[in-house]
């Protein structure tokens, strides 16, 4: 059910480890409506799932033996990647999760602050995104920090069943107030195909 190494053309995936998922206690939210979509961004558990799982995928970098050593950094450092989670939900969970994120970004489209063990970030906007899939797709793309400093990060939230796949992606070689990357679509292609 879980994306795996080869899955992905141009991506390499490995199996999730303690570090890589935050607990409810590692997180913590300034305003409690926020935290929903806060808890998202790392993975915490939501609900009562009867099940989950987590990858980390991360793009390849494109070879191009023609540039510029300057340049080849930037292209080493202009790769998404991906903390991709699974929770299977009893009943309507799943439904009740993607409602609960939805009524979440709404109120906090705004900005908020988070504390990731204790490390402050502010989340300073939050936009919907079109992306589709399952039975129920949701995308955001969102800023911490400001100025030179913000980072661009992208949410997206797909409903097959009872299960919720979330991706929660970053691209290093994208900084300051304009920049810019897309949406995983070869990753959550890959992992709808798994669920259906």
């Amino acid at each position: 059910m879980s994306l795996e190494q080869g899955g992905v053309e141009g991506h390499k995936i490995t199996k999730t480890g303690p570090e890589d998922i935050a607990q409810p206690g590692d997180v913590t939210v300034d305003k409690k409506e926020c935290e929903p979509i806060g808890f998202a961004f790392y993975g915490v558990k939501r609900g009562t799932p009867a099940g989950n799982a987590g990858r980390k995928a991360v793009e390849e970098p494109k070879k191009d033996e023609s540039a510029d050593p300057e340049d080849a950094l930037a292209g080493m450092l202009d790769v998404t990647s991906s903390l991709v989670t699974l929770a299977s939900y009893d009943g309507d969970g799943a439904a009740r999760s993607m409602a609960e994120l939805r009524d979440s970004a709404a109120k906090c489209a705004d900005g908020f602050t988070l504390s990731m063990k204790g490390s402050k970030q502010k989340v300073t906007k939050l936009t919907e995104e079109k992306v589709t899939g399952g039975e129920e797709a949701l995308a955001w793309g969102l800023r911490m920090g400001e100025g030179d400093e913000a980072v661009p990060f992208k949410l997206v939230s797909i409903r097959q069943g009872g299960t919720v796949a979330t991706f929660f992606s970053f691209n290093l070689g994208r900084t300051g107030e304009k920049a810019e990357f897309a949406l995983p679509t070869a990753l959550i292609d890959a992992q709808l195909g798994k669920l259906d």
